[in-house]
C-alpha cells in the first residue's frame, strides 16, 4: 500500500482517529452492505479540481524567479509535464488505460454545512475509524490526506517541498535556492522537471480552493487499471457509469468490510420519520453489525 503522509504531500490521520461519510439512504445502504462507489476525479463537482497545485506552483515561480524568460520556460516545461500525467489518464496510452477515482470524507463530526450539502438535512453520516478503513481495503494502491484550502499554507507547503527533494539534492546541484533558476539553463530544466513535476501533481490531489474549507475534506485516491498494460488482471478494476443531470459518470466499486470499520451511523437532523431511526436499526441488525445507531443534535424544525 503506498501512502501520502506529511513527510511527502499533506498530513495524514492516524489510528484512532475518525472520518465521516455523508450520504443519502441508497448510499448508506450500498456502504453498510460493503462497498464503495467512487467517481473519476474528473467528473467531481469542484471545477477546479487537480488544478490548484499548478496555480500555486505558477504563483510561486512569477514571485520567486526576477528572469522572466527562464520563469516561463520552467513553468511551461512543468505544466506541460503535469498535463501529460492527466492526459494519459483520460484518454489512455498505448499500455493501459486507467484513472483516478476519489473518496471524500469530512473530518467534522455533525456538520450543517455536509448535511445541507450531501442529504438537504434528511440523510446519514457514517462514522468510520481510519486506519482500520484503510486497512480494511487490503493491498491496494491508495494516496490518502487531508485537503488544505489556505493559499498561504499551500505555497509553504509547495516550496518546503520543492526545496527539500531539489535544492538539497546533489544530482541538482545547479539548483541551490529559487533565484538559481534565474540563470538555469535548457538541460537543466530538463533535468529538474524529472521531479517537479510529480511535486506539483502530488499537491493536485490535495489542494482545493478555500470556498470549499467548511467541508473540511479528508480523501482516498485510488487508481485503477482498466486494460492491460502494466496491469496484471487481478488488478484491473471495472469501470461502471451513472446518469447524473443528463452526463455520464464514471466510476469504480470498491469492496470493504463494514464490520471491521464502522463506529457508528448518525441520523440527519430533518429525518424526522417515526421509523427512521428503527429502519437503520432493523438494516444493522439483518447485516450482523453491532453499530450504534443515534440521531443529529442539531435542532432543526424545517
Amino acid at each position: 500500500m503506498e501512502i501520502i503522509d506529511d513527510d511527502v504531500f499533506t498530513p495524514v490521520l492516524h489510528s484512532g482517529d475518525r472520518l465521516y461519510h455523508y450520504t443519502n439512504a441508497e448510499g448508506v445502504k450500498g456502504i453498510c452492505e460493503g462497498e464503495f462507489l467512487i467517481t473519476e476525479k474528473s467528473f467531481l463537482n469542484d471545477k477546479t479540481e487537480f488544478q490548484i497545485g499548478s496555480q500555486i506552483f505558477v504563483q510561486t515561480i512569477d514571485e520567486e524567479v526576477s528572469c522572466r524568460e527562464s520563469a516561463r520556460k520552467v513553468k511551461e516545461r512543468v505544466l506541460r509535464e503535469v498535463e501529460y500525467y492527466h492526459k494519459m489518464a483520460e484518454i489512455g496510452d498505448s499500455e493501459a488505460y486507467a484513472g483516478d477515482y476519489v473518496m471524500s470524507f469530512s473530518l467534522d463530526y455533525d456538520s450543517a454545512l455536509m448535511w445541507s450539502e450531501f442529504s438537504n438535512f434528511g440523510g446519514y453520516s457514517i462514522t468510520f475509524e481510519h486506519e482500520k478503513l484503510l486497512n480494511s481495503f487490503g493491498k491496494q494502491l491508495i494516496l490518502h490526506g487531508t485537503v488544505i484550502y489556505e493559499t498561504e499554507k499551500q505555497k509553504a507547503m509547495m516550496m518546503k517541498k520543492i526545496e527539500e527533494e531539489v535544492f538539497h539534492e546533489e544530482e541538482f546541484y545547479y539548483l541551490n535556492s529559487w533565484s538559481d533558476f534565474n540563470l538555469i539553463s535548457d538541460a537543466d530544466i530538463e533535468d529538474c522537471c524529472r521531479v517537479i513535476p510529480i511535486i506539483v501533481d502530488g499537491y493536485n490531489y490535495f489542494f482545493k480552493t478555500d470556498c470549499f474549507a467548511g467541508e473540511k475534506e479528508y480523501r482516498f485516491v485510488f487508481t485503477c487499471g482498466h486494460d492491460g498494460g502494466l496491469y496484471k488482471p487481478e488488478q484491473l478494476d471495472k469501470q461502471y457509469f451513472r446518469i447524473k443531470n443528463g452526463v455520464l459518470i464514471p466510476f469504480v466499486k470498491k469492496q470493504f468490510k463494514p464490520s471491521e470499520c464502522i463506529e457508528e451511523i448518525l441520523i440527519g437532523p430533518k429525518q424526522n420519520s417515526d421509523i427512521a431511526e428503527l429502519g437503520i436499526k432493523y438494516f444493522m441488525r439483518n447485516l450482523k453489525l453491532d453499530v450504534p445507531v443515534k440521531k443529529s443534535s442539531m435542532p432543526l424544525r424545517y
